[in-house]
């Protein structure tokens, strides 16, 4: 992505492999991803908190991709 300054940035995005479903709330592992990111890159705390405050769905089997912590 560039920016209108033309300030390179590098992407990640994450979308829902199981599409269908009902319960569309995050996993854990996704929502922890998410808030270390807002956290790392200093995002707005009020904006960090109402990530904190999102019900994940419990999820605690096998991910694909394990970030270290």
């Amino acid at each position: 992505m560039v920016t209108p300054d033309n300030e390179e940035l590098v992407c990640r995005s994450y979308y829902l492999l199981v599409r269908g479903k009902e319960d569309r709330r995050p996993s854990p592992q996704y929502l922890d991803i998410i808030i270390r990111g807002a956290i790392q890159n200093n995002l707005p705390v009020d904006y960090v908190a109402s990530l904190k405050a999102i019900v994940h769905n419990g999820y605690d089997g096998d991910v694909q991709i394990k970030v270290p912590t």
